[in-house]
């Protein structure tokens, strides 16, 4: 019989953390959904919720810590943008309790105001989450441009 409780308890940890995962999962979903935009327009205070009090959005070298700094600075950044698709795929997110990391790679079909031609970007992404009463929120997300057609002129 303790082999079968010990067996059980592993299975109900491992739930719990695939769990985890999922949550997280949708939680860089809702992320990209709110950092989408059409016609320089973002759901950047939705964006900004997804983020602690605290979190820390770093694009490049531009930092925004705080909710508000997060939200001001999501609007800036989509203004030169008349459509900003965001794509992700290939996760590797890890649980300890209640705080996660992940890395995420990421390409961005983007249109410039006044033109038809789509600007390709590539990066990946570094991020922390925390687990706090409302769920898993983002604790900073860090994301490095590796693939930018201005790194080839």
């Amino acid at each position: 019989m303790l082999h079968r409780d010990s067996e059980i308890t592993m299975l109900r940890r491992e739930l719990g953390r695939l769990c985890d995962i999922e949550q997280i999962s949708r939680l860089k979903h809702r992320y990209c959904q709110f950092a989408d935009g059409v016609d320089g327009v973002t759901n950047a205070g939705d964006f900004a919720r997804l983020f602690t009090e605290n979190g820390t959005w770093a694009v490049g070298t531009n930092v925004a810590i705080g909710r508000r700094a997060i939200e001001d600075a999501a609007t800036t950044a989509m203004r030169p943008w008349r459509i900003a698709f965001h794509c992700v795929m290939r996760p590797l997110i890890d649980v300890n309790e209640d705080s996660a990391t992940g890395r995420w790679y990421g390409l961005f079909p983007l249109i410039p105001m006044g033109q038809r031609d789509i600007v390709w970007l590539g990066g990946v992404y570094e991020d922390r989450y925390t687990r706090a009463e409302e769920g898993w929120l983002f604790e900073s997300v860090k994301i490095d441009f590796t693939l930018n057609p201005n790194a080839l002129a």
